[in-house]
C-alpha cells in the first residue's frame, strides 16, 4: 500500500498498477465518498487497468470547502493529472465520489490536455430528485472506525459532505457541442432501512431505473447495471466480487465508447 502521511494514503494513490500486458488501457480515478476516505476501493478486485485514487486532503479538519462540491472538483484537478498528465482518463467514485466525478468532468470538457471519456457511478443518485418521501441520514462508520477519534472525524467528514450536496447546483453543459461523457450506473437493489414510510437518504430515488437521475437535464447515462446489497454494503466481503465484475464490465463498455 502507498505511503501513509498524517494517517491518510499518500493522495493520490495507486489502487491498482497498469498490468504490463494492459498497460495501453484508460486508467480509472475513483474519488472518495462522503467519508472523505478511499479504503473501500482496495477490496475491489483486478480491473485490468491503473486504477488511483483520490482522497480528501482536508479531511483531518472536517473535509468541507468554501466552494462547496465545484471547488473541490477543482482542487483535484491538479491531483489527477499529477498521475494521468494527457490523453483520456475514467472518471467514478461511490456515492459522493460520483457527483464529485461529474463536476470533474464538467472541468475537463474545456481542458486541451486531458478528456474525461467517461463516468461511473457507483450507487450514486441524483440528490435533486424531488420527493415526498420522508427520509434521514443513516451513515455507517467506516470499518477502521473503532478508533474513537478517527470515527469522529468520519461523521464530520459526512455531515459536511450532507450540507454540500444540500448547496450544490449539478453542472450545465451550456455549449451545444458539449456534452457530458457516457456514463454508466452500478444500482444497488436493496433499500438501507427496508421501504417503509420512513428510507434513508441515499435510497430517496432507489425506486427509479436511474436513481433520479432523469430528472437531471442532461441524459447522460447510458446503461444501469445492478448490484447486490444496499448503498452502505456493496463493498463487503460477500458482494465486492459481483461489484468488481461489473465495474470492469462497465470500465470496458465506457471505453470501448469514448
Amino acid at each position: 500500500m502507498s505511503e501513509i502521511k498524517g494517517g491518510l494514503i499518500a493522495n493520490p494513490t495507486v489502487i491498482q498498477p497498469a498490468p504490463s500486458r494492459q498497460a495501453d488501457r484508460t486508467p480509472l480515478v475513483l474519488i472518495h465518498d462522503g467519508s472523505g476516505l478511499i479504503f473501500s476501493y482496495f477490496w475491489l478486485g483486478p480491473l485490468g487497468r491503473a486504477v488511483y485514487g483520490i482522497s480528501n486532503p482536508n479531511f483531518e479538519t472536517g473535509g468541507e470547502r468554501e466552494g462547496g462540491l465545484p471547488q473541490m472538483a477543482q482542487d483535484y484537478i491538479p491531483l489527477i493529472k499529477s498521475v494521468v498528465p494527457s490523453g483520456k482518463v475514467l472518471l467514478g467514485g461511490w456515492s459522493l465520489g460520483g457527483l464529485l466525478a461529474l463536476e470533474i468532468a464538467h472541468l475537463l470538457a474545456k481542458d486541451s490536455d486531458l478528456n474525461a471519456s467517461g463516468i461511473l457511478l457507483l450507487d450514486s443518485a441524483y440528490p435533486k430528485f424531488a420527493s415526498e418521501v420522508k427520509t434521514r441520514d443513516h451513515f455507517d462508520r467506516a470499518p477502521s472506525s473503532s478508533n474513537a477519534a478517527l470515527g469522529a472525524q468520519v461523521q464530520a467528514a459526512f455531515s459536511s459532505a450532507r450540507r454540500m450536496i444540500d448547496e450544490w447546483k449539478p453542472p450545465t453543459w451550456g455549449d451545444k457541442d458539449t456534452f457530458p461523457p457516457p456514463a454508466i450506473l452500478l444500482k444497488a437493489t436493496d433499500y438501507v432501512l427496508g421501504q417503509g414510510d420512513e428510507v434513508a437518504t441515499v435510497d430517496i430515488a432507489r425506486q427509479t431505473q436511474r436513481l433520479g437521475w432523469d430528472e437531471y437535464e442532461h441524459k447522460f447515462i447510458r446503461v444501469v447495471l445492478n448490484i447486490s446489497g444496499h448503498h452502505f454494503n456493496i463493498f463487503a466481503e460477500d458482494k465486492v466480487q459481483e461489484l468488481t465484475r461489473k465495474v470492469m464490465m462497465a470500465c470496458t463498455m465506457l471505453e470501448t465508447q469514448s
